[in-house]
Parts: structure tokens; C-alpha cells; sequence
């Protein structure tokens, strides 16, 4: 990479992995049954998590919230009859530093959607409060760079605040 980019990064930790999900159906009674089969998959294709399914070719449906299913039409299992399927993937992790030149960082606009989605402040995340404002200084008075300020607040949250999960997360950490 060029000396000249504003981010480079170095992979670390590369954990490989495979992960079996296993589902069986058993009905019971001695009628036919039949139905759908959504079944909800592993997927997360973040920055530094993959699971890749293996064993099937699948039919996909997706939600409003981007959560992905395996979907069956008219699955029928008959009278004291068990259905069993087998997802497997493979699984690969890894810890990812970056490095950011702050040289490069310059101001955003405050009209981007990038802006709109992910920096501006939200209601119940910054706070005025004096006591918070007074422990933010004095955990950063000896750091002039932005960046680093926010590194420093951010280790003090997640060593020392423990949230609970609310219904409709705000953002924050």
C-alpha cells in the first residue's frame, strides 16, 4: 500500500471455523402435514466475519431489517414421519486494525447521508449533563488529537458502562 492513503489496516487473529445447523421436523400425528419452511440463516458479511453455506443451493427470502431466511414451499411430512435438514458453512473471523493517517481527515458535510446516518448527534446519546462533560475532559486533557480523544471516551465506556438492550437501539456502542 502507498504511504499516501488515509487508511491502511493489517488482518490479525484469522480464526477458520465450520458451524452445523441442524433442524428436525417430526409430526406426530398420522395426517399429512403440509406447509412452508423459512429457516433463518447465518449471513453476516461484515468487515471481519464471513459464513459461507456449503451444502445446499438455497431459495432466499430477506426482511425489512436485512435478515435473510432459507425458504421451503410446500414441505410435506407425512403421518409419524421426521423431515431433517442440514445446513452447514464455513466460517471465517478475523480482528482487523486500522491505522488512519490524520493528516488526510478533513471536515464532512453535515448535508451527507453518510452524516445523516452515522455521526449526527441523536437524542439520548450526547449529553450536557456537567458531571459527564467535566470526567470527558479530564480523560482527554492531555490528548490534542480528535481522533484519539474519542478512542480514549470510547475504551472508558466500554470498560466501565454496561448497557441493556432497549427494543429500538439508539446508535453509540
Amino acid at each position: 500500500m502507498e504511504d499516501s492513503l488515509p487508511l491502511r489496516y493489517s488482518v490479525k487473529d484469522v480464526h477458520t471455523g465450520e458451524l452445523e445447523h441442524a433442524i428436525q421436523l417430526t409430526n406426530n400425528s398420522t395426517t399429512p402435514i403440509k406447509g412452508d419452511l423459512i429457516v433463518p440463516l447465518v449471513g453476516n458479511r461484515t468487515g471481519r466475519h464471513y459464513a459461507i453455506l456449503q451444502n445446499v443451493s438455497v431459495q432466499t427470502v430477506q426482511d425489512n431489517s436485512g435478515n435473510i431466511y432459507f425458504r421451503q414451499n410446500d414441505v410435506v411430512i407425512g403421518g409419524g414421519e421426521t423431515f431433517r435438514l442440514q445446513l452447514d458453512y464455513y466460517v471465517l473471523s478475523f480482528n482487523v486494525q486500522y491505522q488512519v493517517d490524520l493528516r488526510t481527515v478533513e471536515d464532512y458535510s453535515k448535508q451527507s447521508e453518510i452524516y445523516k446516518k452515522h455521526i449526527r448527534p441523536e437524542e439520548l446519546i450526547e449529553s450536557n449533563n456537567s458531571a459527564i462533560m467535566s470526567l470527558a475532559r479530564n480523560l482527554t486533557k492531555d490528548i490534542d488529537c480528535w481522533h484519539r480523544r474519542a478512542q480514549r471516551i470510547y475504551d472508558f465506556v466500554d470498560q466501565h458502562m454496561h448497557y441493556e438492550t432497549q427494543d429500538y437501539e439508539k446508535g453509540a456502542l
